[in-house]
């Protein structure tokens, strides 16, 4: 199968790329390179905008995996107008050039941040969303858009990831646990800039990444709506409690909550069930602190890890070219 990867050299892209060639696919990686210097390996991308990709390229292709475009709160509230420009425009403008070109299957990068604050509630995907940033309301938004493409003959998948961890070739950590894991390797005290009371869903990386493989493929069961959150079930906790966790397997100091910090408002459980029986092949990662412990060991591999922290080589917004915002907001 020829499949297209947008945002292919990113944290989670590495994977997919790993995943999809494990299975023997035809891969076509496309990524801007706005993140390249936080790369750990030798692997070469020639830059690729998915805003810019001409229908002779989407010609013989099966399926995109769409995982481009600003991938944080931080990053989104940097300039809402380009967010919902980059994450929801340019995302349904693609898939309708590729619904024309006769891609049969787009996947779909969403995330459970949709959710915004569901209290003690563990929800499924038919409950209320109420995005509470403009990252959360722009994949909300290609989500809707996403639905309404959706043929006999194009086939959409909205995966809403939970917090990802783990090792990758573009390392991030402007992610909560890989943020712990670096910090635990480098010897350095765990914080938190919050009371750590708000409820979190955690997911390995591979796991998402072995998500969208399988999602390339029509599920076994039928769905109302093709949106599945992807959440291992052993792995929702408070954000204290992952952070208590990773210092316990990492051997480090217990955590230090923010001083005087209040409730972060982003909080939510969330049920992942429904995309393991769409998809019975594929099953959740359930080793919570064996998955942190390989975490904690991929940042203690790399030759300066301390350097690399104090200069904040591996957060997104920190290295975001200036030249990107004004791409985006051109093409509004």
């Amino acid at each position: 199968m020829k499949v297209i990867v947008t945002g292919a050299a990113g944290f989670v892209g590495a994977c997919v790329i790993a995943a999809l060639r494990a299975r023997g696919h035809q891969v076509v990686a496309c990524d801007i390179g706005w993140f390249s210097a936080a790369r750990t390996d030798r692997a070469a991308y020639v830059p690729c905008d998915f805003r810019q990709l001409r229908s002779v390229q989407l010609e013989g292709v099966a399926a995109i995996i769409h995982l481009a475009g600003f991938s944080n709160d931080p990053l989104g509230a940097l300039a809402p107008d380009v967010t919902h420009a980059l994450n929801t425009a340019a995302t349904l403008d693609l898939a309708r050039r590729a619904r024309a070109a006769g891609v049969g299957a787009f996947v779909f990068a969403s995330s459970c941040s949709v959710y915004g604050d569901s209290g003690a509630a563990a929800l499924d995907e038919g409950a209320p969303i109420a995005p509470l940033t403009p990252y959360a309301q722009a994949k909300t938004d290609a989500e809707t858009g996403l639905l309404a493409l959706v043929t006999p003959q194009f086939r959409v998948a909205a995966l809403r990831g939970a917090t990802a961890f783990g090792p990758s070739a573009c390392p991030r950590t402007d992610l909560l646990l890989n943020e712990l894991c670096a910090l635990a390797a480098c010897g350095k005290p765990l914080t938190l800039t919050s009371d750590g009371q708000s409820w979190r869903p955690f997911m390995p990386v591979q796991d998402f990444a072995r998500a969208f493989v399988a999602a390339l493929h029509p599920p076994a069961l039928p769905t109302p709506r093709p949106i599945w959150n992807i959440a291992p079930p052993q792995m929702q906790m408070t954000v204290a409690q992952a952070a208590q966790r990773a210092a316990r397997v990492a051997g480090a100091a217990p955590p230090v909550l923010g001083a005087n910090a209040g409730r972060d408002l982003r909080s939510y459980q969330v049920l992942g069930s429904a995309f393991s029986r769409a998809y019975p092949a594929f099953a959740y990662s359930d080793d919570f602190d064996a998955a942190v412990r390989e975490t904690v060991a991929s940042f203690r591999a790399l030759p300066n890890l301390a350097g690399d922290l104090a200069a904040r080589r591996f957060v997104r917004l920190a290295n975001l070219p200036a030249s990107a915002t004004r791409q985006a907001r051109d093409a509004l």
